[in-house]
């Protein structure tokens, strides 16, 4: 059975779909993915990630943070060996 199908026991609607990962520097658990959203009446996705509250104090605090992802950065392009190639 699909997971998306929606069945009587199953009346949610999938908005979206988040991954486990672990940052390569920090070794830091998080998730990231995506949700679609309706804005000015046209759907969208959202890119989002989601990291454990590690500063919570109080019961009343979040367990975890959600945040829009930042874009990813363009990487640089690659730059001709020899400069009579720039003619």
């Amino acid at each position: 059975m699909s997971e998306n199908t929606n069945t009587n026991e199953n009346q949610n609607t999938n908005i979206g779909a988040l991954w486990a990962r672990e940052s390569r520097n920090t070794n830091q658990k998080y998730l990231a993915g995506h949700v679609k959203m309706e804005i000015d009446g046209e759907e969208k996705t959202v890119k989002l990630v989601v990291f454990k509250n590690n500063r919570k104090e109080k019961e009343n605090q979040p367990d975890y943070q959600i945040y829009k992802a930042r874009p990813a950065q363009p990487q640089p392009e690659a730059t001709p060996s020899n400069s009579d190639d720039l003619l």
